[in-house]
């Protein structure tokens, strides 16, 4: 007999472990990417040629140009992970200018935030097996924490984050999910 519900694990309960990836971590965030299980979470898939970029030049570009948080089963292999980069919006809106044939709302200002410069989350994955295996839960959001941490360091002071504009994701869920979960009081927060 299957039970009703199932007891969901942390992942520190399983000896998984979160960390900022170093160059010698690379050629294992490419080979957890590169598993169909994992591709095919992305729509379109980080293998498909219309991205205009393989894996393996994205996972370098992102650690390049920004950082990689990543997460490791007791066995060492990559079972999440979580880039962030400089983000590609700028800190004041694109104003409508229909002489211009510029036709978009006037979008939000990140300029009262009060920050240098903007990062996004990009290339979010958790691997669907481990959960299910495991009964573990919680992967993303230690992912998520982990980059907070790491933006409140000195080298990355006066940092803001937001998603980048996935296709196909649901990151807003995910990123009120954590907030909330982790808040004294509910937050929403449009994405």
């Amino acid at each position: 007999m299957v039970p009703d519900k199932i007891q969901m694990r942390k992942p520190e309960e399983l000896g998984i472990t979160f960390k900022i990836a170093q160059q010698q971590d690379l050629p294992k965030i490419r080979l957890f990417l590169e598993q169909p299980l994992i591709d095919n979470l992305f729509t379109p898939p980080l293998s498909d040629p219309i991205r205009g970029i393989t894996i393996n030049q994205r996972v370098q570009l992102k650690y390049e140009t920004g950082f990689w948080a990543i997460s490791e089963g007791t066995d060492g292999k990559i079972i999440g992970c979580m880039a962030v980069v400089p983000a590609k919006v700028s800190m004041e809106p694109i104003k409508t200018d229909l002489e211009k044939g510029i036709k978009i709302s006037s979008g939000i200002s990140l300029s009262n935030w009060g920050v240098q410069k903007i990062m996004e989350l990009s290339t979010v994955a958790t691997n669907p097996e481990t959960k299910s295996t495991f009964a573990v839960k919680g992967i993303g959001e230690k992912l998520l924490l982990q980059v907070i941490e790491q933006l409140h360091t000195p080298e990355f002071n006066n940092l803001g984050l937001i998603t980048d504009s996935w296709l196909g994701g649901q990151m807003d869920g995910f990123i009120n999910h954590v907030v909330n979960k982790t808040s004294s009081k509910p937050v929403n927060y449009d994405i």
